[in-house]
């Protein structure tokens, strides 16, 4: 199945099972059959910048699976050279919130523990909602997380 998705550029972007990244698999077949806008627009990035090399599965299955947890939701998506991460922007708990921005400042190339000065590599953020991909810097990333409101 091939599925044509635009790009911020607007540039066409053909997404077939072999110019997504990783081995072919049911999983990526899956994910490029599932109709959530936000996962067709991550899959289209992914094909644009040629992410994750590894730990593919956690773009076709973890994040498929945390999209459909998260309905029409607002998200933070992190996609990294080997891997992606995925978090709502509005978190259960305060212990949530703060392992996300842990999460977001880790990679940020920036964090002590994994600092790195080769921007190149260096983790995409971005915005996800229905409309599409914004991309986000790091510190926006982190600064859009927040505890769900008791009320909500």
């Amino acid at each position: 199945m091939t599925h044509i998705q635009r790009t911020r550029e607007e540039e066409p972007v053909l997404l077939t099972e072999a110019n997504l990244p990783g081995p072919d698999t049911i999983t990526k077949r899956d994910a490029l059959l599932d109709a959530d806008p936000r996962l067709q627009q991550m899959l289209t990035e992914a094909v644009r910048v040629g992410w994750p090399a590894a730990f593919t599965n956690d773009l076709y299955q973890n994040d498929r699976r945390i999209l459909a947890d998260h309905p029409g939701e607002p998200m933070v998506w992190i996609l990294r050279d080997h891997g992606t991460h995925l978090f709502p922007t509005e978190c259960e708990s305060k212990g949530e919130a703060h392992y996300a921005r842990n999460v977001i400042h880790y990679w940020s190339g920036e964090h002590t523990l994994n600092y790195s000065d080769d921007t190149t590599e260096a983790a995409r953020y971005y915005l996800v909602t229905p409309g599409g991909l914004t991309p986000l810097a790091w510190r926006e990333a982190k600064e859009a997380i927040e505890v769900r409101s008791s009320g909500s």
